[in-house]
């Protein structure tokens, strides 16, 4: 079989280089000339060591031939946003401030994937700190259109092929909408289930880790895998690990209830979108009960305090890291060098007031959850360059805001092909019952063609 046949599926892959179907170097090597070929158009990259690379791919060949044990990503090249901490690369963050930037230690994510035998040939590029402002990243079907946010070549690698997994940050939703506008498979577990030590946070409160890949299998085997109990994060769950990878190949005991979600915004959608859905809702209804139904007036003042809280908690970040690299806030981007002043102008009582309402909100959608398996909305506005709203993932915003776990599923294109995405939405640690109900909607759509 041609080898890059096992680049776009991490499973594949992993079993592949675990049967000696194909070695950890020859599935790295090939990696690297779909990188060569496509990165000059794309720019998904911050830093990338070939050389290094296939080093590691080389050593997990040796593991494996001894009869060591071996990681469920043994000998798979992964991608990695350029805002996680990792001792043998730069870690610069997309920003200049960072320039050169080395760490003494790694990640949580990233000594995970080490532990699993993952190969990290080098950073995906992200904006400036992960903000939703463009980069050096173009997207893979239309590379005149820039990339916006953290996950920016993590997103590109993928769906370029490079890569057939990658692990990023999202604060503001821009993971799940540049996954969504690529084509690929997106998947933000709820907060808590994976460690953010070692990678810039923005916001506490709202930064989680996800994952991309191009199938949900693989998805829920990298999520997995990163699912491991970390007490340098406060926010992180003592609890046992979702079984991703088992319930996502599961059949439901009964056919799964979907909520379809009216959001305020809805009208800002373009009009494949709107159509896409409808026909899916369409679909839906022969084979499962589903209930359409508004969010409540509260959601429409989400997106002021969602900016309220992020600014804030942006502002408290950045004021730490000029204070321990010793710079003035003028060495920031004339962008970050307002948001530093809007978020320090936030009074405590409107901070505390958002964080309050946030819990209020998570609560009204409790009864919602005991009908439903998931929430089913638009994951971006739509295509790539889509209007003038591009910048802004409001349909993804909401379940940031309430930690809850979503994944979008490349089900939708428009007349020229380019992508869109469907958003599923589970219940507050029901990430195992989500990625189930998301397969069996696959199913069910693959059945119907």
């Amino acid at each position: 079989m041609d080898k890059d046949a096992w680049l776009t599926g991490l499973t594949s892959a992993a079993e592949a280089v675990a049967q000696g179907a194909i070695s950890a170097e020859e599935l790295t090597h090939a990696c690297l000339q779909r990188i060569t070929r496509h990165e000059p158009q794309i720019g998904a990259w911050a830093f990338l060591d070939p050389n290094h690379a296939l080093k590691q791919a080389q050593r997990a060949d040796r593991m494996r031939r001894t009869g060591r044990d071996t990681g469920p990503l043994h000998g798979v090249p992964i991608g990695l946003a350029d805002l996680f901490d990792s001792k043998d690369m730069p870690c610069e963050r997309g920003s200049p401030l960072y320039s050169g930037r080395r760490c003494s230690e790694d990640a949580a994510v990233v000594g995970l994937l080490r532990a699993a035998g993952a190969v990290l040939p080098g950073k995906c590029a992200t904006s400036e700190l992960g903000l939703l402002v463009p980069g050096k990243t173009n997207y893979p079907q239309a590379t005149e259109h820039a990339i916006f946010g953290s996950a920016a070549g993590a997103a590109a690698a993928v769906a370029s092929g490079m890569l057939a997994g990658a692990v990023a940050l999202q604060s503001e939703g821009e993971l799940i909408q540049a996954a969504a506008q690529c084509g690929i498979v997106a998947y933000v577990p709820s907060s808590g289930l994976i460690s953010r030590r070692g990678g810039w946070l923005r916001s506490s409160t709202l930064d989680r880790v996800g994952v991309l890949t191009r199938t949900l299998q693989d998805a829920a085997l990298l999520a997995q895998t990163l699912m491991v109990y970390d007490d340098g994060d406060d926010e992180m769950r003592l609890q046992a690990c979702p079984r991703l990878v088992k319930s996502v190949q599961a059949q439901p005991p009964v056919p799964p209830r979907f909520g379809i979600v009216h959001t305020p915004w809805e009208d800002t959608a373009d009009a494949a979108m709107r159509a896409g859905l409808d026909e899916l809702t369409e679909a839906l209804s022969k084979q499962a009960d589903s209930e359409r139904f508004a969010l409540g007036p509260a959601y429409a003042q989400m997106p002021t305090s969602m900016h309220l809280l992020f600014t804030a908690e942006l502002a408290h970040s950045l004021s730490a890291m000029l204070v321990a690299s010793r710079q003035s806030p003028s060495a920031l981007s004339a962008d970050l060098q307002a948001r530093l002043s809007a978020g320090q102008a936030v009074l405590a009582t409107d901070y505390l007031r958002v964080l309050s309402e946030r819990q209020h909100l998570r609560h009204q959608l409790e009864d919602v959850f005991l009908w439903c398996d998931a929430l089913l909305t638009p994951a971006a506005h739509g295509v790539i360059g889509c209007g003038d709203v591009e910048a802004m993932p409001l349909f993804a915003l909401p379940w940031q805001l309430l930690g809850l776990p979503t994944l979008t599923l490349p089900l939708f294109d428009n007349e020229a092909g380019l992508p869109m995405g469907l958003q599923l939405v589970g219940s507050p640690l029901g990430d195992s019952r989500l990625l189930r109900t998301a397969n069996w909607l696959l199913q069910q759509l693959v059945d119907t063609d």
